[in-house]
């Protein structure tokens, strides 16, 4: 895996220290943080600012290639007028990758390209584990296939106010249970939550060992 970092002269610890500064308290942030010091330790190929919480800048302090663009949302069996209605939505939240070099940030942008994403070509950039990656896009798309049947319910036949109601965001389901791994991003999915040697746990532990090193404090 390819290895990045802001500057060729600036350590890891260096690196956490500038990141900390930036975070400050915020957890959200701090996880943030911890992620886009992952991929200077070649850990991953990007880390995904934005989702959730305000980038604080960590463009300033990353020399290396950077992309604004879509959120990847997962490919599924979804209705075409479902589809057409949330990249629309899609196009006007945008969230930051930070990437560890010019070939990762090609392929963040061709996925920011789509409109929807396989749980693969997601991993393989997140650097998670694929069954984790599977498991959440399985969540997120039986929520969005639940807002499609009360969409169309709703509207009563009105085609237009049904893709108002989805392009708006003006439903919502209930969120899915979120399981994270300690000190990283993922959402586990259940073997990986039931086993301390899962792939999600040997990565946490990986990301618990590299915030040490660094001298970074975990959120």
């Amino acid at each position: 895996m390819q290895t990045a970092q802001p500057s060729s002269d600036i350590s890891l610890a260096d690196l956490a220290a500038r990141i900390s500064a930036l975070a400050g308290g915020d957890a959200d942030r701090r996880q943030d943080g911890l992620d886009l010091l992952a991929v200077a330790a070649g850990l991953k190929p990007l880390c995904l600012i934005g989702r959730g919480t305000g980038d604080p800048g960590w463009g300033t302090i990353w020399n290396a290639p950077v992309v604004t663009g879509a959120i990847w949302e997962p490919e599924g069996d979804l209705p075409a007028w479902y589809l057409a209605a949330t990249a629309r939505r899609r196009s006007t939240y945008r969230v930051t990758y930070l990437c560890n070099g010019p070939a990762t940030q090609k392929a963040a942008e061709a996925l920011c390209r789509l409109s929807r994403v396989s749980a693969e070509a997601e991993a393989a950039l997140l650097g998670y584990p694929l069954c984790c990656v599977a498991h959440h896009h399985r969540q997120v798309l039986r929520a969005e296939k639940e807002i499609a049947t009360r969409a169309t319910r709703l509207a009563s036949g009105d085609e237009p106010r049904r893709v108002r109601l989805v392009e708006t965001g003006a439903l919502s389901v209930p969120c899915p249970p979120i399981r994270p791994a300690p000190c990283t991003s993922i959402n586990m999915c259940d073997a990986c939550a039931r086993s301390d040697e899962s792939p999600a746990a040997l990565l946490s532990n990986r990301y618990r060992a590299l915030a040490a090193a660094a001298g970074y404090e975990v959120p």
